[in-house]
């Protein structure tokens, strides 16, 4: 049995509950945006409160994660 603590588990936890309430498929965090490499510009950009955290997060809401995959891998980010 293992246990996985911290801030980054406490970030993965609680943003696909924000799905609804964002109206999209999928969240991903500004950080996670830039460390990927995902071409984030197209994407809207929100402050968002986690529990259990004292600052709000910068995060990219994706209507579509078909959209977010064709953004992926493409060296100008812009979707087919």
């Amino acid at each position: 049995v293992f246990t996985a603590l911290g801030d980054a588990v406490n970030v993965a936890a609680r943003l696909p509950d924000m799905t609804k309430t964002l109206a999209c498929e999928a969240i991903i965090s500004e950080e996670v945006c830039t460390t990927a490499g995902v071409p984030a510009a197209d994407l809207p950009r929100q402050e968002v409160a986690i529990r259990g955290r004292d600052e709000p997060l910068t995060v990219r809401a994706v209507k579509s994660v078909r959209a977010l995959a064709a953004l992926v891998g493409k060296p100008d980010g812009v979707a087919a």
